[in-house]
């Protein structure tokens, strides 16, 4: 397989072919295909058979780094041409992204098999190192952080009749030197984890109260939790959150600068069937404040603005999906619906990046009589919709984009996947902004983002901490396997 690259202005399309070579020629346009071996896929990027071209690169032209012999695009003035790659993928799906110290990218997610993968990127793109789990039960990873030395821990799950959180934690150099296994007395899931001055913050739900088959809802109370480890991956501290005996399930968890702890979910009863609740704690676990409104549904995807707010996002398929911008004490609640032509759109993360814009990331299904589509959308602090794009998948029935990142250098990255083609995404700003790129910019009028008058009511439902529920952590030892793919 060659990894001569082709030029951005050439890719027309994404198939999930399974072919020897990586990029087909069809009417004289380069398809960019799933490549065997390795389950790669490179658009705009390292991709293709022909040789490099002569001409200079570009700064503004097109890139004259690849594509079919000859002098290259429009010669510039030295400058870095656009490809090289500007969206790469290797495994199955990436569902989180970060940059460690060095400026390397580093993404978590599945590979082959459905094991837990971790993706590393040499800050020039030049390689790309992947760890794939060699335990077949060790099914996904969702989250990745680094710390303050460079070290990274990503966590998930593992799948089996009881599923249980795993964490490991690897060097700069990719070496695991650490696992942990959560473990409660039936599930114990991770829906949320960052790191803040020398420790792992976690939350997510556990299942206890085990009175027959794990399987059956009705044989154990779901609760939520939130947990402090130390960079051993060793238990520090845990609050399990209890509403009575009602379900509560959490799926976000973000940290402001100052230590503020924010985590959301939702909490589920017979008289209230979805209740979002959005809790604060301090670093010691302390509960700050806590708001639960009756809105029928899950807040979901937190991060912080820039000027402290936190902002979340409806979780699953709506016609009318919902923002949130709370204040940094939970007092003040702005609420915004998307439409999108009266389609049902799902809306998976926020990211606000350092400019002070929010970034979110969604999907509207296939089920909507079209091929399904990827959205980006743009909006400034106050959520005033200023940009949008999105991506069709053409045969790919399911994919999207699920986290975002901004380098030292400001620029900003997404990673995702697309299901059927079975590969991981992830590209920069420069890729989403070029005119050839498979993102569309959207016209202005394709979305609406309108002030909903009537912010949902709080419920009166009490929140209480306690540790009636066992939540540990014990050593694990799973074994990964490492591969190396050179990219330029």
């Amino acid at each position: 397989m060659s990894d001569t690259p082709a030029t951005l202005s050439e890719v027309t399309s994404i198939t999930g072919h399974n072919d020897s070579n990586c990029c087909a020629n069809t009417n004289g346009h380069n398809v960019v295909n799933l490549c065997s071996p390795g389950n790669t896929l490179f658009i705009g990027g390292l991709c293709g058979t022909s040789q490099p071209g002569t001409g200079d690169p570009g700064n503004g032209g097109d890139p004259g780094n690849g594509g079919d012999p000859g002098n290259g695009g429009d010669p510039g003035n030295g400058g870095t041409p656009l490809g090289n790659p500007i969206i790469t993928g290797h495994g199955y799906r990436y569902n989180s992204l970060t940059s460690d110290i060095s400026q390397r990218i580093w993404c978590a997610g599945y590979g082959e098999g459905a094991r837990e993968l971790v993706a590393r990127y040499d800050a020039d793109f030049s390689r790309v190192e992947v760890l794939t789990s060699d335990a077949a039960d060790y099914e996904r990873l969702e989250h990745i952080c680094t710390d303050e030395l460079g070290n990274i821990y990503a966590a998930g799950r593992q799948n089996s009749t009881r599923y249980h959180g795993h964490i490991i934690k690897l060097d700069p150099e990719m070496n695991v030197i650490g696992q942990t296994q959560l473990q409660a007395e039936v599930h114990a899931d991770i829906g949320g984890m960052e790191y803040h001055n020398g420790h792992l913050y976690i939350t997510g739900s556990i299942r206890s109260g085990f009175t027959g088959n794990p399987n059956s809802s009705s044989n154990y109370l779901t609760r939520g939790y939130i947990a402090r480890l130390n960079s051993n991956l060793t238990l520090s501290n845990y609050q399990i959150l209890s509403v009575g005996s009602h379900t509560i399930y959490m799926r976000s968890l973000t940290i402001n600068p100052q230590g503020d702890i924010y985590v959301v979910g939702n909490v589920s009863s017979a008289a209230n069937p979805l209740v979002e609740v959005i809790a604060r704690f301090d670093t010691e676990l302390g509960l700050l404040d806590y708001r639960m409104l009756n809105n029928a549904s899950t807040i979901d995807g937190l991060s912080i603005g820039k000027d402290g707010r936190v902002y979340g996002c409806q979780w699953g398929h709506s016609t009318q999906s919902t923002l949130y911008s709370f204040s940094a004490d939970l007092s003040e609640l702005r609420f915004e619906l998307i439409t999108a032509d009266g389609l049902k759109l799902a809306l998976d993360n926020t990211f606000a990046d350092a400019e002070g814009h929010l970034y979110i990331m969604g999907h509207i299904p296939a089920a909507e009589g079209g091929p399904r589509v990827s959205m980006l959308i743009r909006t400034d602090a106050d959520m005033n919709l200023q940009q949008s794009w999105q991506l069709e998948h053409s045969e790919h029935a399911g994919g999207g984009l699920y986290d975002a990142h901004q380098m030292d250098d400001d620029t900003l990255f997404w990673a995702g996947g697309l299901h059927g083609a079975e590969v991981g995404m992830l590209f920069n700003d420069d890729f989403l902004a070029a005119p050839d790129s498979p993102w569309q910019a959207l016209p202005l009028d394709a979305l609406n983002i309108t002030s909903h008058g009537n912010v949902p009511p709080t419920i009166e439902l009490p929140l209480t901490l306690d540790t009636s529920a066992t939540l540990a952590t014990i050593g694990k030892s799973v074994s990964f396997s490492r591969e190396t793919h050179q990219i330029s």
